[in-house]
C-alpha cells in the first residue's frame, strides 16, 4: 500500500515542522517517515514520529498546541498529540524508556524534505538502534531494520551501530543474522570484523548472577512480566 495522506494532513504536518523550527526546538523525524526516506517501502502511516530530547518535550507540546493540537498521552517514552486528521508522537526515550534521546540524534541527522519542508531525519544507525528494542507480541520492527540495512548498507556506519548496541551484542547478532537470512546476497555487506567482534563476545566467560537477570522487558514490557513476578528473575534495568 502506497504511503499516502490527505493534502490537509500533509499541510498540518508541514506546519508542525515549521512551528518547531520557529521555536528553535531541535528534533529529527523518526518512525515510518524516516524509514520511507531511506528505503521507499511505501507503507502507509498517518502518524508522525519526532525524536526529541526530554527537556524539550513540554516546549514542543506547547508549540503544537498553539496550532490546535491536543495532548492525549504522556508516557515514559513519548508524548502523543492529536492534530486534525492525525497524531504526532514526540519520542523522548527508546528501549522501553531505558535510553533518552540526546543531542547525538540531532548531530547525526540527515537533511531531507518532508511535506514540502526542509528538515532532518534520524540517521539509519539510530533508527535501527531504536527499532531493535521493538520486538513485542503485538509489534515487531525487524522488517524496518531489514529494509534500512538493505537500503543504506553501502554507506552505513557499522562502527556507530556497534557502539550503540555495545551492551547487547546478542541483540545485534540476532538482527544481522536475520538480515543474512532475508537478503542472502547481501550478507557480505556486513563487515567481517563486525561478525568476528560479535562472535568473540559470545566466547567471553559469563559469571552467573543471583538473582537471575532477564533483559526481556527491554524488548517487550509486558510479555516478560511473568518471569519477574513468578520465576524470580530481576529486570536488567533495575539490576545495577
Amino acid at each position: 500500500m502506497a504511503m499516502q495522506i490527505s493534502d490537509a494532513l500533509e499541510r498540518t504536518y508541514a506546519q508542525v515542522l515549521r512551528k518547531l523550527g520557529d521555536a528553535k526546538i531541535p528534533f529529527v523525524v523518526g518512525g515510518a517517515w524516516a524509514v520511507e526516506h531511506y528505503a521507499t517501502i511505501e507503507r502507509l502511516s498517518p502518524d508522525l514520529d519526532l525524536m526529541i530530547e526530554p527537556e524539550n518535550v513540554e516546549k514542543a507540546v506547547t508549540a503544537i498546541a498553539g496550532m490546535g493540537g491536543r495532548q492525549i498521552e504522556d508516557g515514559s517514552m513519548l508524548a502523543r498529540i492529536r492534530v486534525p486528521g492525525g497524531e504526532v508522537d514526540l519520542v523522548h526515550h527508546i528501549a522501553q524508556g531505558e535510553y533518552p534521546v540526546d543531542r547525538a540524534w540531532m548531530k547525526r541527522g540527515v537533511p531531507a524534505r518532508l511535506f514540502g519542508e526542509a528538515t532532518l531525519v534520524a540517521a539509519p544507525e539510530y533508527l535501527i538502534w531504536s527499532k531493535a528494542f521493538i520486538a513485542a507480541r503485538h509489534r515487531f520492527d525487524g522488517a524496518d531494520i531489514m529494509h534500512l540495512l538493505r537500503a543504506t548498507h553501502q554507506h552505513f556506519d557499522w562502527h556507530e551501530l556497534q557502539n550503540l548496541l555495545a551492551p547487547y551484542p546478542e541483540l545485534l547478532a540476532a538482527y544481522l543474522n536475520l538480515f543474512a537470512f532475508v537478503y542472502p546476497d547481501l550478507r557480505g555487506s556486513v563487515p567481517d570484523w563486525l561478525w568476528e567482534s560479535i562472535w568473540a563476545s559470545f566466547l567471553a566467560p559469563i559469571e552467573p548472577t543471583e538473582p537471575k537477570i532477564t533483559r526481556g522487558p527491554l524488548i517487550d514490557s509486558h510479555s516478560f512480566e511473568f518471569d519477574i513476578v513468578a520465576k524470580g528473575f530481576l529486570d536488567s534495568r533495575h539490576a545495577a
